[in-house]
């Protein structure tokens, strides 16, 4: 019986001893791709360049692939609801270029910040916005 009792008491000691580890976020954002790390709603203001007047927009960011990334584009006021477009991504350091070949759709993520230049008809409009 005292045997079983040191024992136990030896089995709990060493269960506390044991050291306890996790992983903190930051492990995680190293292994995200690109895609991953710009896709989120991104909510600023949308202007039509030569013009000063400002409307509230909203634009999506979804991952394609690790290195392209679907947008659209939402602005209630202008009634502007412009379909999806695939931009592919290229690292600049700490920023991320967005381009698409076929359409004259380009831009930039920096720290969580887009800049969008995009034409429809014969206007042009520029969004910044923060994830």
């Amino acid at each position: 019986m005292k045997v079983l009792k040191y024992l136990t008491m030896l089995f709990a000691m060493a269960c506390m001893s044991m050291p306890l580890t996790g992983c903190s976020d930051d492990d995680e954002d190293e292994a995200k791709d690109a895609a991953t790390l710009i896709a989120g709603d991104y909510s600023g203001t949308l202007s039509v360049m030569g013009y000063t007047d400002q409307y509230r927009a909203y634009v999506g960011v979804s991952r394609k692939s690790a290195d392209a990334v679907a947008v659209v584009v939402d602005c209630d006021e202008l009634n502007m609801h412009l379909s999806s477009v695939i931009l592919d991504i290229t690292a600049k350091g700490s920023s991320f270029e967005l381009t698409s070949t076929s359409k004259a759709v380009s831009g930039a993520v920096v720290r969580n910040n887009l800049n969008l230049t995009f034409s429809t008809g014969s206007d042009t409009f520029a969004f910044y916005g923060k994830k």
